[in-house]
């Protein structure tokens, strides 16, 4: 595998990247309101951030209803809002990014930074239901959006830090795993152990910048 198939190979996968932009107006996302009865259904808090001046996402799916939102509102309503917030958390990782390099934040080059001192996502499985997860609609849906973020939203580098994953959890990540390889994703994964996902969490993110939820104090 030659530095030349790697160029060619890079260039190809940044011309379908933005080819996708413009055919699904990915900007326009960007700039939309969240549609306001998802965003109540399936909050996400997207104003974090790392000790290193990244972006941290934080959100638990346990407490959301998928299937019986996604029947009440149609997939492709839902997959869109989800669209929506993955296009907002890139223009902010994005601009989060510029900042941190501008301030030196970190030292060295931003491209050698280790991933887990990047972008952060924080999942809580707690309370997931293995129903959920009996549904091909929320499985489609969820899929598709992982999908997205490793092809399509590249600047999202960094790790996904799952808490609460007990076995219910594990048949969704048993799918998600294979779609993160080769990818600037990590994921790492704890049990309901607090007094070891917490600790993690936050030698990267101040208390402050996090909910009670993810190990940290912040309040709504």
């Amino acid at each position: 595998y030659s530095i030349a198939d790697f160029r060619a190979g890079t260039e190809r996968n940044i011309r379908e990247a933005t080819k996708w932009w413009v055919e699904n107006d990915i900007d326009e996302a960007e700039r939309e309101e969240l549609d306001p009865d998802l965003a109540a259904c399936f909050p996400v808090f997207l104003d974090g951030k790392t000790k290193t001046g990244f972006h941290v996402v934080t959100v638990h799916p346990g407490k959301f209803k998928h299937s019986s939102t996604i029947q009440k509102y149609g997939p492709e309503r839902v997959l869109h809002y989800w669209i929506q917030i993955l296009a907002k958390t890139h223009k902010v990782t994005f601009d989060l990014s510029l900042e941190a390099v501008r301030l030196k934040k970190f030292k060295g080059d931003i491209y050698s930074l280790p991933l887990i001192q990047k972008h952060l996502s924080i999942v809580d499985f707690n309370e997931m239901h293995f129903s959920d997860f009996l549904s091909g609609s929320v499985l489609s849906i969820y899929l598709a959006v992982v999908k997205m973020i490793v092809t399509n939203f590249q600047f999202l580098d960094g790790v996904i830090i799952v808490i609460n994953a007990g076995k219910t959890a594990e048949i969704f990540l048993k799918l998600l795993r294979p779609l993160l390889r080769g990818s600037n994703l990590e994921l790492v994964v704890f049990g309901s152990n607090e007094d070891e996902w917490k600790p993690f969490i936050l030698q990267y993110v101040d208390p402050s910048e996090i909910r009670p939820d993810f190990g940290g104090c912040k309040k709504d």
